[in-house]
């Protein structure tokens, strides 16, 4: 009889009380059954009952969508885990592929670079060192872009490292420059050095980075300037004595 599925309130009598039974449904499917012994018989007991049952309804309904709500965020999280996992077992691949790929041709390049330098320091005639330097150039180029590529999949990784050691300033600068006098030609701009009379002759820094900042820096400058000049402005504080800030405009 408990099992009724109309929902209707049933009441059974036996010899000392009363028992009134309602079940709960809701959308066909049964929640539960509410169930009250009364010692006499009440009209009220329906009525409460009913109230009970309509209040006890919304907070099962709401139990089990909390329930379900909280079901879904644990497995929405769990596949973001899992794609985020996934992204970055991925990266890593991406940044050890890269970081293989340009330790595999720095080798031949470096070896280009190098044989062509020497290729030009011997006796050529007009043609063959304008070849030569071209062939130098360009790998000098590629070189450039390949250890830009080994910086960025370090940079990922977070193995980027600087690597101090004492040089020539002058020799980095006018270097720089000499790369991109034959990119400005091209647009017929000019390129001027300005120095400060005191800057340093031999400075501790890593000349692989100050390299690759001034390449950028007068390569954009020179991509954005149509007509006129370019000119790189190197300065440093005006009375440094060991250590030394120089600023690259």
């Amino acid at each position: 009889v408990l099992a009724k599925s109309d929902g209707a309130l049933l009441k059974h009598q036996s010899a000392d009380s009363y028992y009134y039974c309602l079940p709960i449904f809701y959308r066909g499917e049964t929640l539960g059954i509410i169930s009250v012994n009364s010692p006499s018989a009440d009209e009220n007991h329906p009525k409460l009952m009913s109230i009970f049952a309509r209040t006890l309804t919304v907070v099962l309904i709401n139990v089990r969508q909390s329930q379900h709500l909280s079901s879904e965020v644990k497995r929405r999280t769990l596949d973001l885990e899992t794609a985020w996992r996934i992204a970055e077992e991925s990266l890593n691949a991406k940044s050890q592929f890269l970081t293989n790929m340009s330790h595999e041709y720095r080798t031949p390049l470096n070896s280009i670079v190098g044989s062509t330098a020497l290729l030009l320091e011997t006796k050529l005639d007009k043609e063959q060192l304008e070849y030569a330097r071209s062939v130098h150039d360009a790998a000098h180029s590629l070189t450039s872009m390949i250890n830009s590529m080994l910086d960025y999949s370090q940079t990922e990784s977070g193995d980027l490292e600087i690597y101090l050691q004492s040089f020539v300033l002058s020799n980095l600068i006018n270097a720089r420059m000499e790369h991109i006098k034959d990119t400005a030609a091209k647009k017929n701009i000019e390129v001027e050095l300005l120095t400060s009379p005191n800057l340093p002759t031999i400075v501790v820094s890593d000349p692989i980075r100050i390299g690759q900042v001034l390449d950028n820096l007068l390569n954009n400058a020179v991509k954005f300037t149509h007509q006129g000049k370019v000119v790189l402005d190197i300065s440093c504080d005006a009375d440094w004595t060991n250590d030394v800030t120089l600023t690259f405009c």
